[in-house]
């Protein structure tokens, strides 16, 4: 039920209850970021495979350690999932809560920008928040690489170069 709740629709709430904007915003990230990750463990604790729970009952593994050795090992790429979902929506959620609640931020400087119709700061801080998620393009294809045998030897290779040239220094 609260998930259907936009969650700039949550600020006013959070004003009123903490009287101040930083912890409000926080509180608007927060609401915005928890929901893709409890979803995504939940989906990954349900599907935890019915062979991995006969094998934790025939070795009779504790609550502790069926959670430490099973569970979590199983459900991790789905909480991890979550995560970068989370933060994909919080970048959203951070600009937006910047932009009501004022102040600082790259939000309010938009907002402050665009009350002062300097188009060309709204560009700059686009380009700004744009570049800083084609940063993570890189790590992602790096990622994908690692998979093929022949990216592995040369990414093993160039980490061996930094370590040799770092030892040298």
């Amino acid at each position: 039920m609260l998930r259907t709740v936009p969650p700039l629709a949550w600020l006013p709430i959070s004003l009123a209850g903490f009287r101040d904007g930083h912890p409000s915003a926080i509180f608007v990230i927060f609401i915005t970021s928890i929901w893709p990750i409890i979803i995504n463990t939940s989906i990954g604790i349900r599907n935890i495979p019915e062979d991995y729970r006969n094998v934790a009952k025939v070795i009779r593994l504790s609550g502790v350690e069926y959670f430490a050795k099973i569970m979590l090992p199983a459900a991790a790429p789905f909480i991890f999932s979550g995560l970068r979902i989370g933060v994909g929506l919080s970048w959203l959620a951070i600009i937006a809560a910047e932009m009501l609640i004022g102040g600082v931020g790259i939000g309010f400087f938009i907002w402050d920008a665009w009350n002062s119709s300097r188009i060309s700061d709204i560009i700059l801080a686009l380009f700004y928040v744009g570049t800083g998620r084609l940063r993570a393009g890189p790590r992602r294809r790096l990622h994908r690489q690692q998979g093929n045998p022949r990216h592995r030897r040369e990414l093993k290779e160039h980490r061996m170069g930094y370590l040799t040239l770092s030892r040298s220094t």
